[in-house]
């Protein structure tokens, strides 16, 4: 391994845990600029995608957060929780817009 690689890995590893710790303090925004970050430098990290995941999630965009997990499960396809997350992403989309289209149509009839 070069150090320039091994000096990225760090740079990863570093955005990564400043992610977990903006969704710990729910900075949300803040969390997904640092995993996109992360997997942009380490696209092949599936804790990276699991972040950036995390960060989706947590703001409501289940598309995209499901889409995130789905590519830490391509990488990591054992990792239980990134398919657990994958799943609880899908499930609680199809809610959402589920209610989303319960909602529209109640105001249609009124």
């Amino acid at each position: 391994m070069t150090r320039g690689r091994s000096r990225g890995r760090v740079i990863c590893s570093l955005y990564c845990n400043r992610s977990a710790a903006y969704l710990e303090t729910e900075k949300f925004q803040d969390a997904l600029r640092d995993a996109e970050k992360a997997v942009e430098l380490s696209p092949k990290w599936a804790k990276a995608h699991y972040r950036l995941g995390m960060a989706y999630f947590k703001m409501g965009l289940y598309t995209d957060a499901a889409t995130a997990f789905y590519a830490g499960c391509e990488l990591a396809p054992t990792n239980k929780e990134l398919s657990d997350m994958f799943r609880l992403a899908l499930e609680t989309g199809k809610r959402a817009y589920a209610k989303e289209q319960a909602e529209a149509a109640e105001k249609k009839s009124e």
